[in-house]
């Protein structure tokens, strides 16, 4: 504790007060890539080649740790459970969640089971989870 209470002491000293948390070090070389400056970054809502607006779908299965990415010419807001499953091409029954956020809980995975439903969104883009139905 004495020597922890020292080196505060000295940060204090010569002003140089770092912030720790489970983010961050303070170190700047550990910042994301997109931080950089000049780091080519996409925007999610980048017309496609007609010049109609495409949202980005990240999902994950559970036969896999990295997700697969595909697009879909529609914009966020306008996505159906039946638009998001012709993406989703196989056979079987499946189950659908989606990464959304809830006034009273905050980020939760949102079942969606009908196909007219829209797709709840993420910061422009759709994540999601699908998994297998055995039931």
């Amino acid at each position: 504790m004495e020597k922890f209470h020292l080196s505060q002491q000295a940060n204090e000293q010569d002003g140089s007060h770092r912030r720790m948390n489970f983010d961050s070090t303070g170190d700047k070389r550990r910042s994301p890539i997109t931080a950089l400056q000049g780091f080519p970054v996409q925007r999610l809502d980048s017309p496609s080649l007609n010049g109609q607006l495409c949202t980005k779908v990240l999902y994950f299965t559970e036969r896999t740790v990295t997700p697969f990415m595909r697009t879909i010419p529609k914009r966020l807001g306008e996505i159906t459970l039946r638009d998001f499953k012709s993406l989703f091409d196989r056979p079987g029954s499946y189950r659908y969640h989606f990464k959304a956020l809830d006034p009273e809980f905050g980020t939760v995975k949102e079942e969606v089971t009908h196909e007219d439903d829209l797709v709840p969104g993420w910061e422009g883009k759709i994540i999601a989870w699908i998994e297998e139905d055995h039931g």
